[in-house]
């Protein structure tokens, strides 16, 4: 039994709330003729740590405090409001709101999901053959294996070092993908057993679609990995930059999915609920307003954009004329 994914379709990434096609999602339940752009910032992605900071949550050099802003709890709500951001909602992550896509389970499969590189910066992730091998030496355990990996490390090598082991490269999410979440829930729904070597997002995701989870060795080792793009910042800031990422804070925190093969995995689905937002999720009406796709707030947004970057352009006129 093969997968039966969405396929690829661009989409132009205007914000975060265009990331992995939420915006289209969105645009599509309210019936709306085409996708409004938002003026407003939605955090994606599970924040596990325990130490929150703004900059932990969104790039704080483009987001204005007056923002229309998302965030999955209020724990998050309370970080950004003490720091004096003044329009933050509580939403739950774009993830809780894709529902179920009803697909058959492919009985006994696991899909395996890599650590991945991001817009930000390439991870070299020299390990991942070591997981290639630990997962081959699994595969008569289950019906079929697959390996999720991230558009951005996603190539021909990689895929044949997969398929030359016995396992089935799956293309994951891409940012500019309108059907990006769903493809994601529609895998999570085929596979019954979900395993990684890193904590990310894609477990939290895996518990909602109710999968069987586990962390599993070897585990990603972040700090070695990154050792070369961090040489020129001090111990503390690297503390600071990979804090919550890694394996003795893993370890630490998440020994609960730390088993030693994915068959001793956990079902959890009370915890993602609670960790996604599902709470907190917001009407479709709601999320219209928050989004500002509302007619005052698009006229609102689009004008107060143009004097922003008219002022932009005044004062590197006058600082241009003040060299000259």
């Amino acid at each position: 039994m093969d997968m039966l994914l969405p396929k690829y379709k661009k989409i132009i990434l205007r914000n975060s709330c265009d990331r992995y096609g939420i915006s289209h999602f969105f645009a599509e339940q309210l019936r709306l003729p085409f996708v409004p752009r938002s003026f407003a910032n939605w955090q994606h992605g599970w924040i596990w740590i325990d130490k929150l900071t703004p900059d932990k949550l969104f790039d704080v050099k483009t987001t204005r405090k007056s923002q229309s802003i998302i965030v999955c709890n209020v724990s998050e709500k309370k970080v950004l409001e003490s720091a004096e951001y003044s329009n933050v909602t509580v939403g739950g992550l774009p993830f809780a709101y894709i529902p179920k896509q009803n697909v058959q389970p492919i009985p006994g499969a696991l899909v395996a999901f890599l650590t991945h590189s991001s817009e930000g910066g390439k991870i070299n992730n020299s390990s991942k053959y070591l997981y290639f091998d630990y997962l081959e030496s699994i595969r008569k355990d289950f019906s079929k294996i697959f390996i999720c990996i991230y558009w951005l490390d996603y190539n021909e090598n990689i895929a044949y070092e997969i398929k030359r082991r016995g396992l089935v490269p799956l293309s994951g999410a891409r940012p500019d993908d309108k059907y990006s979440l769903l493809r994601i829930r529609t895998i999570l729904e085929y596979c019954p057993y979900v395993t990684s070597n890193m904590i990310g997002s894609h477990l939290l995701y895996a518990l909602y679609a109710g999968c069987i989870v586990s962390l599993t060795e070897p585990l990603y080792d972040i700090r070695a990995d990154m050792q070369k793009q961090l040489e020129n910042y001090c111990d503390n800031e690297i503390d600071y930059i990979l804090y919550g990422q890694d394996i003795d804070y893993i370890k630490a925190n998440f020994s609960w999915l730390l088993v030693n093969h994915p068959l001793a995995g956990i079902k959890n689905v009370d915890y993602a609920k609670k960790n996604i937002g599902e709470e907190w999720m917001l009407s479709i009406e709601k999320i219209k307003e928050v989004l500002g796709w509302k007619m005052v707030d698009q006229l609102y947004g689009y004008g107060s954009g143009l004097i922003r970057r008219c002022m932009r352009k005044f004062n590197c006129t006058l600082n241009l004329k003040a060299i000259l």
